[in-house]
């Protein structure tokens, strides 16, 4: 408990900076990384992310220091400079964009890699740390540190903020931003900068090998939460910051554990949570939701069995042995017992001894199926010209999914009226 509260009550200033920062650089690029997922450019980020280390050697190099934001300096520009490379070896055929973006992440990390060892190896003083920007290290930064880093990731958010309304019509529908007059090729340099911005925040504390996820993985755990845009905005920059949080304080429990590698576990898991438990796009209420609509199409199949049966007899109350349903429902007999099951839950069924009838709302729900069945097969042959006997089976699925507005524009369209005989017009048809 009094880890809990040394950690989270902020009172040591080398806390308050770690935590405050990786919270602002977590919510900062997630959002940064939801237009990026929206235009299918995410893995934009990962190249411009390598190809920031050569950037940061040469401001080494030529400023003879390790100050912030110098180092920053440097990044943004070779990060401007990959993304200008990369659109142009695009450009050139055959060339590809995910061509152009491996040529470009290898080069300028390569050339990077060679800078830092020459730095190392060179008589440069004070070139100690220069390493943490590839794999990062929250833990060793300073107040300095922080101001530089957490002031360029708030930054960046207010920058989003501001322009909100006009990244969102550009991500989602680019044609009618430019009809609606919109500077598109503006609002695209100015993404890529906060693009830019955004990762050079992050290289001090998560590093550029890692800096991606924290603008791939926010934006693709909060749209199986949401179904709007600022509902995707405001999880992705909430999951974004409390992982920043968690990362911090799971690696202030375990000492020595890197915080970067920290951030990025705890946003995998968030994400995998999203994958697995979301309400709406999750696996198991799609998992769910499925097995629902499979029950329901047992249940009704059975009820317009047991309604063609008893209109065939003129006695809607005809008992039907279970024997003979699995005969004409072509089951196994495990599957047919959950089909009685379901259809005497929703109180379609009456058992007795090995027997079943409908009740009078299952004769209700089997009459609407077969009529929809029927329907179907009269509009294929009409429509299409299609034989019965090869519209059967397509009619077995969509009479359990046509709707009561599709079934009263099919029969408008046939010219049927309400009170149609789909058994004689089937009959009409077969002749």
């Amino acid at each position: 408990m009094s880890t809990f509260l040394e950690f989270f009550s902020l009172t040591d200033p080398n806390i308050r900076a770690v935590v405050l920062s990786c919270m602002l650089l977590g919510g900062t690029a997630s959002v940064v990384g939801v237009f990026g997922f929206l235009r299918k450019k995410s893995l934009v980020g990962e190249a411009v992310a390598h190809s920031m280390l050569p950037g940061i050697g040469m401001a080494f190099l030529i400023s003879g220091t390790r100050e912030p934001a110098i180092l920053v300096l440097g990044a943004v520009v070779s990060g401007w400079l990959s993304i200008v490379l990369m659109d142009w070896i695009s450009r050139q055929k055959p060339m590809k964009p995910d061509l152009s973006m491996a040529i470009t992440l290898t080069g300028f990390f390569g050339l990077g890699v060679m800078l830092l060892t020459h730095i190392q190896r060179g008589q440069y003083g004070d070139h100690s740390g220069l390493d943490h920007y590839i794999f990062g290290n929250a833990a060793a930064m300073t107040q300095t540190d922080a101001v530089t880093f957490g002031g360029l990731a708030l930054f960046v958010l207010i920058v989003q903020l501001m322009a909100l309304k006009e990244f969102t019509l550009v991500s989602f529908n680019r044609d009618f931003a430019v009809a609606n007059g919109l500077p598109t090729r503006a609002l695209d340099i100015l993404l890529n900068s906060l693009n830019i911005l955004a990762i050079a925040a992050g290289i001090k504390a998560v590093g550029l090998v890692l800096m991606a996820s924290l603008l791939l993985i926010p934006a693709a755990a909060s749209r199986f939460w949401s179904k709007r845009m600022k509902q995707m905005v405001v999880l992705s920059a909430f999951f974004g910051a409390l992982s920043g949080v968690l990362g911090c304080f799971i690696s202030f429990l375990s000492k020595g554990m890197p915080t970067g590698p920290v951030i990025v576990v705890v946003l995998v898991t968030t994400t995998a949570v999203g994958i697995l438990f979301a309400p709406v796009r999750g696996m198991y209420a799609r998992h769910r939701r499925s097995r629902s609509r499979a029950n329901r199409m047992l249940a009704e199949n059975l009820a317009k069995v047991l309604y063609q049966k008893g209109e065939k007899a003129g006695n809607f109350e005809l008992y039907v042995e279970l024997g003979a349903l699995r005969q004409s429902l072509n089951i196994s007999r495990k599957t047919l017992l959950r089909s009685v099951r379901l259809a005497m839950a929703r109180g379609w069924l009456i058992p007795k001894m090995g027997e079943v009838r409908l009740t009078v709302n299952g004769a209700k729900v089997g009459h609407k199926v077969n009529r929809l069945h029927r329907l179907w097969e009269i509009y294929m042959a009409r429509k299409a010209g299609t034989p019965l006997k090869y519209v059967h089976q397509t009619a077995e699925v969509i009479e359990h999914l046509l709707t009561p507005e599709i079934a009263d524009e099919m029969r408008r369209e046939l010219g049927l009226c309400e009170s149609f005989d789909p058994k004689s017009e089937i009959h009409q048809r077969s002749a």
